[in-house]
């Protein structure tokens, strides 16, 4: 089963497991907390990109469908000799630690305004998907 609300944090304690990721920010977005605008160090943001769901009664508490996790890797534009490919593999190993059904790795770009270079990596999901909070 898929849950939610637990995603974003079990991919952050499966990053922070991996001691690759130790000298890393690492986050989950959209979270109430203030950050800098230009990350000091890499650093990784994980999040939902996308559900999509289907309940066959209402009044469910479970559907069945898919889900779309993203891992954006930030590297700060004046560190040098740094393999955003290796991070976002990485970080792919990490995302993908449960059965995934569609994975992918995008092209680098330039974030300006956070002066990074930024890489997003995506791991899509299928299966029960819980729409309510855990106790």
């Amino acid at each position: 089963m898929i849950k939610l609300d637990e995603l974003c944090p079990l991919a952050l304690d499966k990053l922070r497991a991996d001691e690759y990721f130790e000298g890393f920010g690492l986050t989950c977005a959209f979270e109430p907390l203030e950050r800098p605008t230009v990350p000091a160090k890499p650093a990784v943001v994980c999040g939902i990109a996308q559900v999509s769901a289907q309940t066959s009664a209402l009044e469910e508490e479970c559907a069945a469908g898919s889900v779309s996790m993203f891992a954006d890797i930030y590297i700060p534009f004046d560190l040098r000799g740094f393999d955003i490919r290796q991070a976002a593999v990485r970080a792919l190993k990490c995302l993908a630690a449960r059965p995934a059904v569609r994975f992918e790795i995008g092209q680098v770009r330039a974030d300006n305004a956070a002066e990074c270079f930024v890489m997003r990596v995506t791991v899509a999901f299928s299966g029960e998907i819980s729409l309510l909070p855990a106790d």
